[in-house]
């Protein structure tokens, strides 16, 4: 990516500063606005037809080698049922980005389900070389999960579920069946890959713009979070779709840059430059959504987001048509853009009519509303260079069918090969092997008819942290005794082959459909399939579906207990490194934009580094804040004070952004009031984060800080006329800071009084004194 386009490729969201939750309300709040964005389904129409194509797929693929067995007929060796197994895992795969990467990430998949399989065949007895084999597969989904966090997990179950049954049905050693068993499974994958490959011919993927389209779909999704009435859960749901819009443009840019090649440079640069429109645009919205809510009412009590509010779902619907018309490439859907531009133009001036410029702070609406009408012509150019009909030949060509480029390029783009290793990562990888194992040779004692059952349902329901693993347990256990209850009704009624063959073919449909959507409802399909499967070749009774959900019980029983006493990682001992972290990256952006404000300088690349990094850092507070929700009770004291430090954090990245809004070449920002508070905003950021990790600052140090900062905002000066609508929105800005740098401190003295800094299984020690550090600025 050129570095011009790097620049600009990060003008990521800064939605509006809302109003805090308080205590009371967080703690009713938090768990159903993280329970919402941690939902597996979706309602929307993509995640629909991308439920209903995956289901498609593994009913084909794993139907396909039943089907020819039964044709066959007798003489079909038994390992056929790898064909089918290993086809369906393929079809399953949701794979992404350009078509030498898909092919590249489904070849590989199809290598090692061949070798877990064949290392299965050979390694069933005895049974110490059965537990390492165990043992060596299991460490490889640790592996795979580090070389790539989508792919990784449901290859690290495909390759296991293969393996157990390789191992399960080799009584002994045999050179013959461990070559059959290689053969069939690497026969049956490359079915499933014809299954992924063929629809790309009547229906072409167009990965790229697909990419392109879903930063789109984030954005409108986003613009749609700020406009929904105000509620508790409402600035959770904008964080949520905050966070997976930078997802989506982090993505769509990984997939472009994956696919460059030099006769398609020119191609990349066009897709590249509409989607950092995208980003540019969601960055101007959300800072003129948060001006909008610093802003007082007017005279007759209505406040000034109301009439913001069609311009939102405006502006949601024209993200939806761009999306659309990227890869329909339509014109009809090129004019459709067109008129819903027009129409978001008119708002947005009808808006900028009712504003007062001789208010401060009506100027400075003015000034960012004439921003986001600027990002949406310059959108509406970006997305006609896109459609260009001239361009659309070379298009399809590098979109399809182009081969001269093949190397493994592509797959080493999507691939991490960083030696560091995640801590919890390497603790759940030791884990899982050393639960594996035991699984299996309890099994093995145990003489299980069906004894891989009891691996791999542990396989699938430990987790790196224990509150998945509390929950993924308790979903497939409820599946299963629903589906093995439905199961038995069913094998009651002794119903013909015909009637079995069509409900297990609805069971295996529903699993694909509901497996990424609701976990406990696919469990339930694919008991009942399972059990089905079973009949169509042996009498059974209702005792397999009894052992199937004491096998599933007992998996899921190891599983917690293995999260709960087996080295487990409690997020309340995580959380403060993790939240200073956050808060260092937060100061570090800041330093930035401050440097080039007084500067003159331009918003460049090492601005957008930092709000990358600070981005990531957010996220991971986070997701770790979610985690820690999950922990035993006992672990989550002080949870509201914890939230409402990484909210304010969240909110500070935010009103930073804005404030870059204000950079502005070859005019440097003069201003000895602003000097003083990036002084003491520097000050209260290192101070705070010390405080985090529990390091040096104490109760004292957090109050002499607070009345610090309350003093540097209340300096007023006067405002040079020549620069007056930038003077007065940095100092409306800096009031903003203030307030929640004040709160930041206030909830960080309430952590502190209910020692939610301290590690609570380290051992008490006698109280040592502390010498009182300085509230001056440290390098």
């Amino acid at each position: 990516m050129p570095p011009r386009a790097i620049a600009r490729s990060s003008d990521v969201p800064s939605s509006s500063l809302v109003r805090p939750l308080t205590p009371p309300t967080l703690r009713n709040v938090l768990p159903a606005a993280l329970k919402s964005s941690a939902a597996p389904g979706s309602t929307s129409p993509l995640a629909l037809r991308s439920d209903l194509a995956r289901a498609t797929r593994g009913v084909i693929a794993f139907l396909g080698p039943l089907l020819a067995a039964q044709f066959i007929g007798s003489s079909v060796p038994h390992e056929f049922a790898f064909a089918a197994i290993a086809a369906q895992n393929i079809a399953f795969f949701e794979v992404r980005g350009d078509y030498r990467l898909r092919l590249a990430v489904l070849g590989c998949a199809l290598i090692i389900l061949t070798a877990a399989a064949t290392l299965g065949a050979a390694s069933s007895a005895p049974l110490a070389l059965a537990l390492a084999a165990t043992a060596l597969i299991a460490a490889t989904t640790g592996l795979w999960r580090h070389l790539n966090p989508d792919y990784g997990p449901p290859l690290a179950i495909s390759s296991m579920l293969v393996f157990l049954i390789a191992q399960e049905t080799t009584p002994a050693f045999s050179l013959t069946h461990t070559t059959h068993t290689a053969l069939w499974t690497l026969g049956g994958g490359l079915w499933g890959i014809v299954v992924q490959i063929v629809p790309w011919f009547f229906r072409p993927q167009q990965p790229l713009r697909a990419a392109l389209a879903d930063c789109w779909i984030a954005a409108a999704e986003f613009f749609e979070a700020i406009a929904e009435n105000t509620s508790n859960v409402r600035h959770s749901h904008v964080s949520e779709k905050e966070a997976a819009l930078r997802t989506a443009l982090d993505k769509g840019y990984a997939t472009l840059a994956s696919a460059r090649t030099r006769r398609a440079h020119g191609f990349i640069e066009k897709l590249e430059r509409n989607a950092h429109d995208a980003a540019r645009l969601s960055m101007r919205v959300g800072a003129l959504q948060t001006a909008l809510e610093t802003t007082p009412p007017r005279a007759n009590g209505v406040p000034l987001q109301s009439a913001f509010q069609p311009i939102l779902v405006s502006l949601a619907n024209h993200a939806r048509t761009i999306a659309l018309a990227v890869v329909s490439r339509q014109p009809a859907h090129l004019a459709l853009v067109d008129v819903r531009l027009r129409r978001l133009l008119n708002l947005l001036e009808a808006f900028e009519t009712g504003l007062d410029s001789n208010i401060p702070s009506d100027a400075h609406l003015a000034s960012l509303s004439a921003l986001v009408s600027e990002a949406l012509r310059e959108t509406e150019t970006s997305l006609r260079t896109t459609l260009n009909r001239s361009a659309e030949r070379a298009a399809f060509s590098l979109e399809l069918t182009d081969t001269d480029t093949w190397s493994l390029r592509p797959l080493g783009a999507a691939l991490n090969f960083s030696h560091r290793i995640d801590p919890v990562l390497a603790r759940f990888t030791t884990r899982l092997v050393f639960l594996t194992v035991l699984a299996t040779a309890l099994a093995h004692t145990l003489a299980l008819p069906h004894g891989y059952w009891l691996p791999f349902t542990l396989l699938v329901v430990l987790q790196p942290d224990y509150g998945a693993t509390r929950a993924r347990a308790a979903q497939r256990v409820a599946g299963t005794l629903l589906g093995s209850l439905l199961a038995i009704g069913l094998l009651a009624l002794a119903l013909p082959a015909p009637v079995l063959f069509a409900l297990m073919t609805a069971c295996m449909f529903a699993f694909g459909f509901f497996m990424k959507r609701n976990y406990s409802i696919g469990v339930l399909f694919v008991t009942i399939f399972v059990v089905l499967l079973t009949g169509l070749h042996q009498p059974v009774t209702a005792s397999l579906a009894w052992e199937r959900l004491a096998s599933n019980a007992l998996g899921g029983v190891l599983a917690l207990v293995g999260a709960l006493v087996f080295w487990p990682v409690w997020e309340r001992a995580r959380f403060p490194a993790i939240l200073a972290a956050s808060l260092r990256a937060n100061l570090h952006y800041w330093e930035q934009i401050d440097t080039r404000l007084r500067a003159g300088r331009a918003f460049d690349d090492d601005i957008i580094k930092a709000k990358q990094r600070v981005e990531g850092a957010n996220a991971a507070v986070f997701a770790s804040l979610q985690r820690l929700m999950a922990d035993p009770q006992n672990r989550q004291t002080g949870l509201e004070h914890t939230a409402a430090l990484a909210n304010g954090n969240l909110r500070l990245t935010r009103a930073f952004s804005v404030t870059a809004l204000q950079l502005h070449p070859g005019q440097p920002f003069a201003s000895p009031a602003h000097e003083r508070f990036s002084a003491r905003l520097t000050t209260t950021l290192t101070i705070l984060a010390g405080a985090v990790e529990g390091v040096t600052e104490t109760p004292d140090t957090l109050r002499a800080c607070r009345r610090e900062l309350t003093s540097s905002v209340a300096t007023i000066e006067p405002a040079p006329v020549s620069d007056l609508t930038r003077h007065h929105a940095l100092a409306h800005l800096r009031a903003s800071l203030g307030t929640e740098l004040a709160a930041l401190l206030l909830a960080a003295e309430s952590c502190q009084a209910l020692g939610m800094f301290e590690d609570p299984d380290a051992p008490d020690e006698p109280p040592q004194e502390k010498p009182s550090p300085s509230a001056s600025p440290t390098a």
